[in-house]
């Protein structure tokens, strides 16, 4: 079968599943990321958090919350 060159192609099956190893190891950092947060000066608004991410799927919502969440409960 021939392939668009201005295409890609996903991985195998679902993309969540096949991401778990990633995020076992978010998961494992958590407590590194409050540790990089605890460091950091936020007291001035606004504080601007970006995903550059290179792909899709939860890993990088769950991160996203774990940053979020943590800086709520901060405040």
């Amino acid at each position: 079968m021939a392939m668009n060159p201005g295409s890609t192609s996903g991985m195998a099956g679902d993309y969540n599943e096949n991401s778990d190893p990633q995020l076992a190891i978010i998961n494992l950092m958590t407590p590194y990321i409050h540790l990089g947060i605890d460091e950091l000066n936020v007291s001035s608004l606004p504080l601007v958090i970006a995903d550059f991410g290179s792909s899709h799927g939860r890993n990088s919502i769950i991160a996203m919350k774990i940053f979020i969440k943590y800086l709520q409960e901060k405040n």
